[in-house]
């Protein structure tokens, strides 16, 4: 599957645990968890099917404490991106359909400052 090459193509992922994978003729759905060099978790929950794709990505850091998820469960519908977002602490922003680039994209420039 590309997203476990992709995965292991990142240097500072130094675990990962594939807690579940299913696939299916028209989709697949994947629970991973990997384990950054700075001790960050990165957990990754995805569905996708020929007409749908429901997303999870939870980073937290070395002690459990969250610090940001991109999803696209269907609450916040105030924002113009419903149903996707984007929560980093206590605030929830704006986000669109994100790719796993665009993803690792962001957590290394805004919390892993490669």
């Amino acid at each position: 599957m590309n997203l476990i090459n992709f995965l292991k193509s990142k240097e500072y992922i130094v675990d990962m645990m594939i807690h579940d994978f299913k696939e299916f003729r028209y989709g697949y759905f994947v629970k991973i968890q990997c384990i950054f060099n700075n001790g960050f978790e990165f957990h990754i929950k995805e569905y996708v099917d020929e007409n749908s794709r429901n997303y999870s990505f939870h980073l937290q850091d070395s002690d459990s404490k969250f610090i940001a998820r991109w999803d696209n469960a269907p609450h916040h519908k105030s924002l113009k991106s419903y149903p996707h977002h984007f929560h980093q602490f206590d605030e929830v922003y704006e986000s669109y359909d994100i790719t796993y680039d665009e993803i690792f994209s962001k957590i290394e420039t805004l919390f892993l400052n490669l």
